[in-house]
């Protein structure tokens, strides 16, 4: 009867531990976050943080944009590498960023264009890849949704990135 209760008890200690590994391993990742906002002119600025005292590395935003041309609607996926995103630290890019980068003009643009973020793709400081969506934390790449026209618009310059405070404070999931 013994040997039963402490196989029990070592099962309880191994799923709580479990769950503190869990835990701990979102941790970072909780931390990094994406919002829009309008400026004062009515463009859409698109912020993205890292609120942990660590860096991210191999970033990437995935933005959805649709757009009306001439009649049909059409849609793309372009994506932007930071490359990094500092501790601490924030980034943000103007709409008409993406406009500008994509210099092969392959990302549609029409009458009513709507830009939003479709996700953040990063690396934790202990090398784990994550993806942060509207709507999710997850460190399953594969939950992407599949879209057939992804345009990789290359590594960019991070030179709006700024300090931020308050840091070590995580963001729902």
């Amino acid at each position: 009867m013994a040997t039963y209760f402490g196989a029990l008890v070592a099962a309880d200690q191994l799923t709580e531990s479990q769950e503190v590994t869990r835990t701990k391993e979102r941790d970072q990742a909780k931390r990094i976050t994406f919002w829009v906002t309008p400026d004062h002119k009515g463009n859409e600025r698109m912020h993205f943080a890292n609120r942990s005292p660590d860096p991210v590395t191999k970033v990437s935003a995935h933005f959805l944009i649709n757009a009306d041309v001439g009649g049909e609607r059409e849609s793309a996926v372009p994506i932007i590498s930071f490359g990094y995103l500092a501790p601490c630290s924030e980034v943000t890019i103007n709409r008409n960023d993406l406009k500008s980068w994509d210099t092969k003009r392959e990302i549609p643009y029409g009458d009513r264009t709507r830009i939003g973020i479709m996700a953040l793709v990063f690396t934790d400081s202990s090398g784990k890849e994550w993806v942060r969506t509207p709507w999710s934390l997850d460190n399953d790449v594969s939950v992407l949704p599949g879209i057939t026209r992804i345009k990789h618009l290359g590594t960019k310059p991070l030179v709006t990135m700024r300090s931020i405070s308050p840091c070590g404070v995580a963001v729902s999931p």
